[in-house]
C-alpha cells in the first residue's frame, strides 16, 4: 500500500443539501474509515449528467 487516501465520489441527484448524501457518507465511512469521499450532485434523473460526471471523474483519478 502506497499510504494515499481512497477517493470516492457519490454521485446522486438527492439535491447539494439533502441528508441522504450525509448517510450515505457516513456509511462509506463506516467500511473506509481513511477515505476521502467528494458528493457530486446532478439533476433528477438526469443519465445524461451522471454519465458525464462518472467518465470526467473516472479519467481524472483513475
Amino acid at each position: 500500500m502506497d499510504g494515499r487516501r481512497p477517493q470516492i465520489f457519490v454521485i446522486a441527484d438527492y439535491g447539494k443539501c439533502d441528508p441522504a448524501f450525509a448517510e450515505v457518507h457516513q456509511y462509506i465511512s463506516s467500511l473506509i474509515p481513511n477515505a476521502n469521499i467528494e458528493n457530486v450532485a446532478v439533476a433528477p434523473f438526469s443519465t445524461v449528467q451522471t454519465g458525464f460526471w462518472a467518465y470526467q471523474l473516472s479519467i481524472n483519478h483513475g
